[in-house]
């Protein structure tokens, strides 16, 4: 057996610490792979496309890179859902002028991208130029004191 001070104890110890860790994170991968998966059936979903429940997916960006924002937007054109079925709104702060600058060369790429541009003031968020209809309903209805 080494001596405490010799210092194989020490790298042996954490060694032996170093494969019970590798162990148990092996134990909870394993267990993961046991539990039951609920994927989506293709068969179950509607036929008819125009029966697909309309979707609105919300992007908040915060000084993000435009080639970040673009391979975002080239996964998202990419979707298999009807065109119509769906929008698509990103949501800069007001006062990030180079990503909104960013998102309107962008949105020559991408047709179906909106921008709404927010300006908030204490707790309450205003609109700042011109939005779509439907998203200042929505942020009215779930605005505090609106």
């Amino acid at each position: 057996m080494p001596a405490i001070g010799d210092g194989r104890l020490a790298l042996l110890v954490l060694f032996v610490v170093t494969q019970a860790l590798y162990l148990a994170s092996m134990l909870v991968t394993v267990y993961f792979y046991t539990r039951p998966v609920d994927l989506v059936d293709p068969v179950a979903l509607p036929a008819e496309r125009a029966a697909y429940p309309p979707v609105l997916l919300l992007y908040p960006v915060l000084r993000e890179l435009e080639e970040t924002m673009r391979t975002t937007f080239c996964a998202l054109d990419k979707l298999d859902y009807p065109r119509d079925r769906y929008r698509i709104v990103a949501i800069p702060n007001h006062d990030d002028h180079a990503t909104i600058a960013a998102l309107v060369r962008l949105q020559a790429e991408f047709s179906w991208l909106e921008l709404h541009v927010r300006r908030v003031l204490g707790r309450r968020m205003e609109p700042v130029g011109e939005q779509p209809e439907g998203l200042l309903v929505a942020c009215r209805q779930t605005s505090p004191g609106a």
